[in-house]
């Protein structure tokens, strides 16, 4: 068995530290996980919008994206849209959501709908309160225009697996006065978001949804444990480069 590099012994320290914060987060905060929790500013402005759309009487409608290969992503918005279709029950517009593939339509119409029979409201869902809009990236983009230009709408959420076109719905939405939130895994979107007037979330937050929106305990401690590991990061990489510019460390 070769020795192991510097490089392999600081990525198993990292993986452990990581594990050992998770571990902990979970035992101290067991009874109240989103006590004193960070909340991303793309969340945030969730919140806000969805109780102004209820507010207004109006709904919100949320583009889940596209299905990838990588079912991690794509599954991502699901929380968000269980804890805002939940919120939404008895305003006088449902949320909306649209899916840009099978899988993805399938999963978002068993969560709409166990949301709605878990409130034991069963007899208010309608199968158009989760769509799918299309199979393939401009079919999806197709059918989520006409969602997102409704007059019903109090904003547009796109959360998920999208792809740089889906620029034209956030300006489409902009240009019928209201606020988008955009929170996407694909680094292109993002780059072509920036350049939009959506509320962004870039990175790693694209995961923080169950821990913001406080319905799932696991992602507030792994929302924890993830700031602790980049405070390390950080001041492993400063403490690093004085010791190289030192010439203590070759």
């Amino acid at each position: 068995m070769p020795a192991l590099s510097l490089n392999d012994l600081l990525a198993i320290g990292l993986c452990v530290l990581a594990l050992v914060a998770l571990g902990m987060n979970l035992l101290l905060h067991r009874k109240h996980p989103y006590s004193g929790l960070r909340q991303t500013s793309a969340m945030r402005s969730t919140e806000m919008l969805s109780q102004a759309a209820a507010e207004q009487g109006k709904r919100l409608t949320i583009g889940l994206g596209l299905d990838v290969a990588d079912s991690t992503t794509a599954m991502a918005s699901l929380p968000v849209l269980a804890a805002l279709t939940r919120r939404s029950i008895f305003t006088d517009q449902p949320v909306r959501a649209a899916s840009g593939g099978g899988t993805l339509a399938c999963l978002s119409q068993s969560v709409v709908r166990g949301t709605y029979q878990g409130a034991v409201t069963p007899e208010l869902f309608k199968p158009d309160y989760a769509l799918l809009a299309g199979l393939s990236p401009y079919a999806y983009l197709a059918g989520l225009l006409p969602q997102a230009a409704s007059r019903a709408n109090a904003g547009v959420i796109l959360y998920g697996p999208h792809r740089p076109e889906s620029v034209l719905a956030a300006d489409l939405v902009e240009r019928k006065g209201n606020p988008v939130i955009a929170l996407t895994s694909d680094l292109s979107a993002q780059a072509v978001l920036l350049a939009s007037s959506a509320q962004l979330s870039l990175g790693e937050d694209f995961f923080d949804s169950g821990a913001s929106l406080e319905v799932n305990p696991s992602a507030a401690a792994a929302l924890r444990a993830q700031d602790l590991l980049r405070i390390v990061i950080t001041v492993g990489l400063i403490l690093g480069a004085v010791l190289r510019l030192l010439g203590v460390w070759q």
